[in-house]
């Protein structure tokens, strides 16, 4: 799934005009990773669902309404003491990675007005939800990250929190006709190339820039030639664009023959042709809504089906082993 810069820009432009000066009326620690906010703005009710689960790592708006636990957990607990009832004053992306910075006010113990910061990042087995306070000081995170798990950088309350170590990649929001992307390699492909160049794409967008610079994906750098060269460029510097003026047009691409569904995007994807059908979307969160709670029946439903099969099994097994019992025990 193509969970990347481009979608979080997306996000977070849909979070700003929406949960902007809102009011967190409840939060909840629905699972150990995963936290469920309802806030309040403009009349209208919303909730926040985040979750840094190691597989399957996600925060978007959601219609849907999930149990809490009868106690809440200690870091809940913290977040209700520090953010509950407080303001959402601003809402932003950090660099172009997948890290989503709220900013909310708050009354401390003494009454006076303070700001607290909630970082989200969505970043694989690495994400984490970490609660900081105006001088970026770690409060506590929903992940413990010690020497023991990274020496490289460590999440514990008392921290400074520091971001993670960037790559050595141009942000696709400060791409420019100018430009120097590196397509000598002989056996890359170009798409690779572009992925290893440019941060906050996914290998999804690195083909579609291709697609639409050639009407394929699978061009190698050995075949560009400078018109060819400048023809990937101006398709990144299009792209890049978009995303700075916040024109995404978000969908789902379902496969056209088994109507399973492949990936998702914040912007249009060509690539597929007849071999998928392409399912657009107003918003980022209905889409991503749509998208995971529809895998999630479709897995459920190939779990059940899954124990049936092996239900079956069994028994033609028990029952050929009894048919040929019958069957000796007729002929003697």
């Amino acid at each position: 799934m193509a969970f990347d810069g481009i979608v979080i820009a997306g996000l977070v432009k849909e979070f700003n005009d929406k949960l902007t000066g809102g009011k967190i009326s409840k939060i909840a620690q629905t699972e150990k990773d995963e936290l469920l906010f309802t806030v309040k703005n403009n009349r209208e009710s919303y909730r926040l669902l985040m979750s840094v689960n190691a597989s399957l790592p996600l925060i978007y708006l959601t219609q849907t309404n999930k149990q809490s636990p009868m106690t809440a957990p200690n870091f809940c607990m913290l977040l209700r003491k520090h953010i509950g009832s407080g303001k959402i004053t601003d809402i932003e992306q950090i660099g172009f990675e997948r890290i989503i910075k709220f900013s909310i006010e708050s009354y401390d113990e003494l009454g006076d007005l303070t700001t607290k910061y909630l970082i989200v990042e969505i970043m694989g087995r690495h994400s984490n939800i970490i609660l900081t306070n105006q001088d970026m000081r770690i409060l506590d995170c929903i992940k413990h990250i010690d020497f023991t798990v990274s020496s490289v950088r460590q999440l514990l309350p008392g921290l400074d929190y520091v971001s993670p170590p960037v790559q050595d990649k141009t942000d696709l929001t400060e791409i420019s006709e100018t430009a120097n992307i590196d397509f000598s390699s002989p056996i890359q492909t170009a798409d690779k190339a572009i992925l290893s160049a440019i941060a906050g794409i996914s290998p999804l967008t690195s083909r579609e820039i291709v697609y639409r610079a050639f009407g394929r994906t699978d061009v190698k750098c050995s075949e560009l030639t400078d018109n060819g060269r400048n023809k990937l460029l101006y398709e990144t510097v299009k792209l890049a664009k978009d995303v700075q003026q916040n024109n995404f047009s978000p969908c789902m691409i379902i496969n056209s023959v088994s109507g399973k569904l492949m990936e998702f995007s914040a912007t249009p994807i060509t690539q597929y042709e007849s071999l998928a059908e392409i399912k657009e979307f107003d918003d980022i969160s209905v889409l991503l809504d749509t998208f995971y709670r529809t895998r999630d029946m479709h897995e459920r439903m190939r779990q059940k089906s899954a124990d049936l099969v092996k239900l079956l099994n069994n028994n033609i097994e028990r029952v050929s082993k009894k048919l040929g019992i019958l069957n000796k025990t007729l002929a003697d």
